[in-house]
């Protein structure tokens, strides 16, 4: 499995860093709602429901932003792609 998986409805987008999910989010999911597929270092998988705003920043419904996805909330960014 890629690093992170993103899920829209019949759409899958896998990334393999970080930077690539940011790029992705902010490219083809901005004003969506999507999950965010992502191993922990533990094994265990985690998924995130967030919310891509026009600027291509992610926040959490429903529970808190895990800290691997942090990065893309705490300062904007400008992405190209």
């Amino acid at each position: 499995m890629s690093m992170f998986l993103i899920r829209a409805f019949a759409t899958q987008v896998s990334c393999q860093s970080l930077a690539e999910l940011g790029g992705v989010l902010h490219r083809d999911f901005v004003g969506q709602s999507v999950t965010v597929q992502f191993d922990r270092p533990s094994g265990l998988r985690h998924v995130a429901f967030v919310d891509v705003n026009e600027s291509g920043l992610v926040s959490s419904y429903g529970a808190p932003l895990p800290a691997e996805l942090a990065p893309l909330a705490a300062t904007k960014r400008t992405y190209v792609g």
